[in-house]
């Protein structure tokens, strides 16, 4: 886990200082301009005042390393909906996570902290978990957090009306996955309230991330009667959200596009926010948002890796996370007959030697399909066990079955497909210029766009592409698990008995990784994929920021303890 560490040189913007200064904003607000503009005596004296709050709050500046200030954030990830259940985006799940409070919160360093709950017990063969809630927090209204808050948030992120986009997260409790399906009801589910502040959480399989995953967003909270009180409309406005958590929305800008956090007062918990607020932007225009940063606008953004290439960060902290493998995709069956063969030949014909050697820094090589950022268990027991993917590059071998498979004039493919990101354009040249060299056939490029692009690869036409594979996923099992037969994630629709067999038999064991190797290695084996490199997505700080910290394969970004030093 990265954080962003400290260093750097002092903000001195009179107008931005205003506005970070929420003692002024708070005084504004409750009436000393009113005391003014009514009584012209009193002007004086309330410019006398006004004037002493600028020199009180300049004065509070030259601490070395302070709290209660304005963190600014900006990034190219959207917010539209501020309800945990549904966070999808980056943005959405940073407001959540720093608004909400679960039974756990993850640390700077990746462990599982206590939140809202006092203590846990585990029963002897793993599968009953009992969480005792401490019985003195409350939500932003004042209302108690009791057990049953719990019980409708993690019973809402599996249900089938809900559609949440984690809801897989939570797969491992009984009939969880079943109701999410619509095969039982909801009380079927194994989570149970004991007492207001005790439940019970039963599971079908023994699940060691269970306690990660109730840190996550979609296991936030909910107060039922807050969220039916919205008459539909929960957490699509500042006042439709209820928080329990260090912060509380003070402000969603919608002409601004920005959202701006403050301190939340009633918050009694463990984590207490060190920023007196939080203003997070959005920005279509990743230049403007670059420039930001360098202008001393912004404290932190949000870029994918591309669109961060080839700029100047010699001044900032920068982290970047690769979540995302680009792999070469040769689809499924041509006119309803498994092509296995032609795969074989079209993957073995690709140098990545060569590939390797045009590629941008933002991208780095890997035989391994799922993104480096999840897969350092796996990398590092297949370099013990010596079992590391390898390059099939051998042009004669795939000449030979070439040539044994099909004529040249009835070749399938006609294009290779790429997103339409100006980096892949000479990658996807050099790999048809190979396949042009090796089989004598033509193939063109062409720029799509992702959504059209995974649109194409669930249909039964022959596809050839690049394909950008992100991982999202919290660890490689789950990775995995979207590939198999019956996953609603598995959009290259691959299907393989042998595949959905390991992986169903990969538990929680001593042997686990191994059983992880060994669906992977028959994922690769099907020659629907060729791992070309990967890239991800990159947090540019000021270096005057420390605290800070991103959570889960760059997921969300916690703020609570952030501040600016210097």
């Amino acid at each position: 886990m990265n954080v962003f560490k400290k260093t750097g040189s002092r903000k001195s913007n009179i107008i931005r200082h205003c506005e970070q200064s929420e003692a002024i904003q708070e005084k504004m607000d409750s009436g000393l301009l009113r005391f003014a503009r009514n009584d012209g005596k009193n002007k004086k004296v309330f410019i006398y005042i006004l004037v002493l709050c600028f020199v009180l709050s300049f004065a509070s500046c030259g601490e070395t390393s302070q709290t209660g200030q304005v963190i600014y954030f900006e990034s190219d990830s959207s917010f539209n909906i501020l309800d945990p259940q549904l966070a999808t985006t980056l943005s959405e799940k940073t407001i959540t996570a720093n608004c909400f409070e679960g039974l756990f919160r993850i640390d700077e360093d990746g462990g599982v902290q206590n939140a809202a709950v006092q203590s846990y017990t585990v029963s002897d063969d793993e599968l009953l978990y009992t969480f005792y809630i401490k019985q003195n927090l409350l939500w932003s209204d004042e209302t108690p957090v009791i057990s049953d808050d719990f019980i409708f948030g993690l019973t809402r992120a599996v249900s089938p009306l809900v559609k949440s986009p984690d809801a897989s997260l939570l797969f491992s409790i009984e009939n969880a996955k079943n109701y999410h399906d619509g095969v039982v009801g909801e009380t079927d589910v194994g989570i149970k309230k004991i007492d207001n502040y005790t439940f019970s959480i039963k599971l079908s399989q023994k699940d060691k991330n269970l306690l990660a995953a109730l840190a996550e967003p979609a296991c936030m909270p909910c107060n039922s009667d807050f969220l039916f009180s919205t008459n539909g409309r929960y957490g699509k406005d500042g006042d439709l959200v209820l928080s329990n958590g260090p912060f509380r929305i003070k402000r969603w800008d919608f002409e601004t596009k920005s959202i701006r956090l403050v301190k939340n007062e009633k918050y009694n918990g463990n984590f207490k926010a060190k920023p007196s607020a939080v203003v997070l932007k959005f920005n279509f225009d990743c230049d403007e948002i670059f420039n930001n940063i360098k202008n001393n606008n912004s404290d932190i953004i949000f870029l994918r890796s591309e669109t961060f290439y080839n700029r100047d960060v010699s001044s900032f902290n920068v982290f970047e996370i690769f979540n995302t493998t680009y792999t070469l995709y040769v689809n499924l069956k041509i006119n309803k007959t498994d092509n296995a063969k032609i795969r074989e030949a079209l993957l073995r014909s690709v140098d990545k030697q060569t590939i390797s050697i045009n590629i941008p820094d933002i991208y780095r090589t890997t035989n391994s399909v799922i993104p480096s950022s999840i897969n350092k268990e796996l990398t590092n027991k297949r370099i013990e066990i010596n079992n590391i993917p390898t390059n099939k590059y051998d042009v004669s071998v795939a000449k030979n079955i070439f040539n044994s498979q099909i004529k040249t004039k009835d070749f399938p493919y006609k294009e290779l497909l790429y997103v339409n990101i100006p980096e892949l354009k000479q990658i996807a040249n050099n790999i048809v210029h190979g396949f042009e060299a090796t089989f004598g056939i033509v193939i063109n490029t062409k720029e799509i766009n992702e959504t059209e692009l995974f649109a194409l690869a669930k249909s039964d036409n022959a596809l050839l592409a690049i394909i950008p594979f992100h991982g999202s996923d919290k660890n490689s099992l789950d990775y995995l698990k979207r590939f198999k037969s019956d996953s609603t994630d598995n959009f290259v629709s691959i299907k393989n008995n042998s595949f959905d067999a390991a992986i169903n038999n990969v538990d929680f064991a001593d042997s686990y990784i191994l059983k992880q190797i060994e669906a992977e290695n028959i994922l690769l084996n099907t020659n629907h994929f060729f791992p070309l490199f990967d890239t991800g997505i990159c947090f540019v700080s000021q270096k005057t920021i420390i605290g800070m910290y991103y959570v889960n394969n760059g997921s969300y970004i916690n703020f609570i303890n952030s501040v600016k030093n210097g």
